[in-house]
């Protein structure tokens, strides 16, 4: 394959991608189609999507793999200090989860289109926990969950893992509805939002365990 037929595919690729995220942002995933897609990502009939993601889903499986993978990266360069040797604490903890979407989303309004758009099947997703740690490479994992047992080692095991997923569910709603909004993440507006869903899924994850809550857990 010549070079010039490559840039032209890959063109081709990101243009549908990007038609898909803005339409998905708009409508949900449920309602897009393949034809709005290939009409807003002005291509002539259906070949292009079939030849490049063979159909809908795999275009959105596609998009999903390339937004994640610049997250992934994101997060990778704000542990490097804490991989390195420092002691995060829960606020730290609590940064390196929302900071890099958050702020992909600030500098790239087609990312922000994704928030908008996708992050709503992570708050629907039946493993949310898994599908964060599954987005975060090996020693990083390893760092966020191990260092969030120290830190909350008054919280029972039975309770950790449910607080982290309504944690997460309420961090892709947020992120989500945020995104909404075209200023929603600049300026003083977009600083206010991040710090306090920082601060508020801080609270959440590190809220004392009621009596009778240790009690159901207990019984």
């Amino acid at each position: 394959m010549s070079e010039a037929r490559r840039r032209r595919g890959d063109e081709t690729r990101q243009r549908l991608m990007r038609a898909a995220e803005y339409l998905v942002a708009q409508n949900g995933i449920e309602n897009v189609t393949v034809r709005a897609i290939i009409q807003e990502g002005k291509q002539k009939n259906e070949s292009a999507l079939q030849y490049h993601f063979k159909n809908r889903d795999g275009l959105l499986k596609a998009i999903y793999e390339d937004r994640n993978g610049q997250v992934l990266a994101a997060r990778q360069q704000l542990l490097k200090p804490y991989l390195a040797g420092k002691l995060a604490s829960l606020a730290d903890i609590c940064r390196l989860m929302v900071l890099p979407s958050f702020e992909l989303a600030r500098d790239d309004v087609g990312f922000r289109y994704y928030v908008r758009g996708f992050a709503p099947s992570i708050e629907q997703s039946s493993n949310p926990v898994r599908m964060f740690f599954d987005n975060t490479k090996g020693e990083g994992a390893s760092l966020i969950s191990n260092r969030l047992r120290e830190l909350l080692g008054d919280i029972p095991d039975a309770i950790l893992p449910l607080r982290l997923e309504s944690m997460l569910r309420f961090t892709a709603m947020s992120m989500s509805h945020q995104a909404a909004d075209k200023r929603g993440f600049q300026g003083l507006l977009g600083e206010q939002f991040i710090a306090n869903l920082q601060d508020t899924i801080a609270g959440m994850l590190s809220a004392p365990v009621s009596p009778a809550t240790t009690k159901l857990f207990a019984d």
